[in-house]
């Protein structure tokens, strides 16, 4: 299973979206994060959002939005970007895939939650 698991595209859910621009790309899914894949490369995700990086996910009709907090991109005014360090990434659609992808982002990170918890309580020692 070790194995399995250390495959890139292990437990990766992936979903035909589109950018702001119309562009294609694959989003997939996991317990590591939600990544933006080239049409050609399902393996190497051209930009990974990992869990811990995220603030919120929302849907709304055809649209699916994560806010991203990015250490590296500090606002100068708190109007650049709301709160300090948070942009929003966006992706396209049609309404019902939408909604299974935001069903599927609250699974999977939920999964990554109960999964980090596990570890926790796997490692403390018994008192």
């Amino acid at each position: 299973m070790k194995i399995v698991e250390a495959l890139p595209t292990y437990g990766v859910h992936y979903y035909a979206v589109k950018d702001k621009q119309g562009l294609p790309w694959w989003l997939g899914i996991s317990y590591k994060g939600i990544g933006q894949y080239d049409l050609q490369d399902k393996v190497k995700p051209r930009k990974l959002f990992q869990w811990k990086q995220l603030e919120n996910l929302y849907f709304r009709e055809k649209k699916f939005a994560v806010e991203v907090h990015d250490p590296r991109r500090i606002s100068v005014s708190r109007r650049t970007f709301g709160q300090s360090g948070l942009f929003v990434q966006t992706w396209y659609a049609n309404s019902s895939l939408i909604k299974s992808i935001w069903v599927m982002a609250i699974s999977q990170h939920q999964f990554y939650l109960e999964r980090k918890q596990s570890k926790q309580k796997f490692l403390q020692p018994e008192a």
